[in-house]
């Protein structure tokens, strides 16, 4: 049974309790058995009132009636509360629920557009991809991976300042984003604008992502490699690149060996 499948169970049951909660308040209320409760807040997906403890005095069979235990009405105290005091209670509780489960619903829609942003631009459809992007942006403005993605499309495209904007946003939400340090480093060495090119910050940067993923990804030595290369250390440069392809899945693909062959002939990737 999925995780997600639970969460909505526990999130129906909760509501129902609710319900039930509300019903005998104004049934109580007609007969002048009203009490004073003790409702629980609503968690999110964790349902906090448990039957019976939220009311005191009525009788057993009305309590059983609405759904509640036999052992939880035989604990209940003789009334001595308003339905003016229990209502606010149980609308609260109706409108926390409605507003926990509005907001998941939109961060499910943020996740959408971002992973058919994602999607769209690998099939070089970058318009399209950064459309999504802004929505997801829109729904959840801390999205770190929509910001990251969108700034790959933008870099893509050559739309540096944009690009360089979105990854930093992404590095300010989420501090410990080794993608984001990793894509903007890769853009400060191999930007095919001159202009946009910075070896220093992009070995800094390339650094800080590898450190961030234990060495452990292929792809952010390739980009370390690149900026050692941009700043004309080509000795470190051949090593981390060589260190790159040991990965079968880079060594597999002509472009990593051809910045290798750059890098031993002393030259950065792409060349000026």
């Amino acid at each position: 049974m999925s995780l997600s499948f639970l969460n909505e169970m526990m999130r129906k049951r909760m509501i129902k309790s609710t319900l039930r909660l509300s019903y005998l308040s104004l049934d109580l209320a007609r007969d002048g058995e009203l009490a004073e409760p003790k409702a629980g807040a609503c968690s999110g997906l964790t349902p906090s009132i448990r039957s019976g403890q939220a009311l005191s005095g009525a009788s057993l069979p009305r309590l059983q009636r609405w759904g509640f235990g036999v052992s939880s009405a035989e604990r209940l105290a003789p009334p001595n509360g308003s339905i003016w005091i229990i209502l606010p209670i149980v609308l609260l509780l109706l409108f926390s629920c409605a507003s926990t489960q509005q907001k998941q619903g939109e961060l499910r829609d943020a996740k959408f557009y971002n992973n058919r942003g994602i999607a769209y631009g690998e099939k070089g459809q970058y318009d399209r991809a950064i459309f999504d992007f802004n929505r997801a942006i829109e729904i959840n403005p801390t999205d770190n991976k929509a910001y990251n993605n969108r700034g790959i499309v933008y870099r893509l495209q050559g739309q540096y300042d944009q690009a360089i904007s979105d990854f930093n946003k992404a590095i300010e939400i989420k501090p410990m984003d080794a993608d984001a340090f990793n894509n903007l480093a890769w853009l400060f060495a191999t930007a095919k604008v001159p202009g946009f090119r910075n070896g220093k910050k992009a070995v800094e940067l390339a650094l800080k992502g590898c450190e961030l993923s234990d060495w452990k990804k292929a792809e952010y030595l390739d980009t370390l490699a690149a900026a050692y290369a941009r700043v004309g250390d080509f000795a470190n440069a051949v090593k981390w690149e060589e260190k790159a392809l040991e990965s079968p899945k880079l060594a597999r693909r002509s472009e990593f060996q051809q910045r290798l062959n750059f890098y031993r002939e002393r030259k950065p990737w792409p060349s000026d």
